[in-house]
């Protein structure tokens, strides 16, 4: 962490990303957010303490959704859009998840900067099918309030809108080829239609309407 030039006495933010580019960072993860935030919700709202929150990390180490308890949450304009990476803040949770890319916990005097030696924190990585992280999802708390299940309960809610995630693009991939193989089928210049294994007509293209003298939808 010395290497980047960190003074671990310092207090002030390093590295803070204004509004319009926060809001810009937000819309590129939007799908990522809208399933991610429920579990967030969920997880704070579970076993929310005084002083716990629960972040929305995206791949460079920019914070990009944020809950605590409501003293910090009236204050989370000073959270959201700031740089967690080991590089802006040396010896993190989150600062080693993007780097190792496995879930990790750090306790305590482990962080680098002093300030954050009250506190624990949980997290780990959200990634793409190739492996690659794309989030990070994190809990922060006291160290006397430090739930022995936090760090299993963050990797689970990871993973959970890691299956999330696929099961979108699967079903989006799933109409795209649908879509193509209907295109297909309706510049087929033959009567075709599909029937289920139930004996029930389930498509049928232009040209067999035109033989039946039916529309599709009748």
């Amino acid at each position: 962490s010395s290497a980047y030039g960190i003074d671990p006495y310092d207090e002030s933010i390093r590295t803070k990303i204004d509004k319009r580019t926060l809001e810009k960072r937000k819309k590129a993860f939007e799908p990522f957010l809208k399933i991610a935030f429920p579990f967030m919700e969920t997880i704070y709202r579970d076993i929310g303490d005084s002083g716990m929150e629960v972040r929305f990390t995206d791949a460079e180490g920019y914070v990009l959704a944020y809950l605590g308890d409501e003293v910090v949450y009236a204050e989370r304009d000073r959270y959201e859009g700031i740089n967690v990476s080991e590089e802006e803040v040396g010896t993190n949770a989150i600062g080693i998840v993007l780097k190792k890319g496995m879930p990790y916990q750090v306790s305590g005097p482990e962080h680098y900067i002093k300030i954050f030696h009250g506190i624990t924190t949980s997290a780990a990585p959200i990634k793409d099918d190739d492996g690659n992280v794309l989030a990070v999802l994190s809990i922060s708390e006291k160290n006397d309030i430090v739930h022995p299940h936090t760090l299993g309960m963050i990797l689970a809610s990871a993973l959970a809108i890691e299956h999330e995630i696929k099961l979108i693009k699967s079903n989006v991939e799933l109409r795209r080829v649908n879509n193509h193989l209907d295109a297909i089928m309706q510049t087929i210049v033959e009567g075709i239609m599909t029937i289920s294994h139930d004996g029930v007509i389930t498509d049928v293209n232009l040209f067999a309407q035109k033989i039946f003298k039916r529309q599709y939808s009748e």
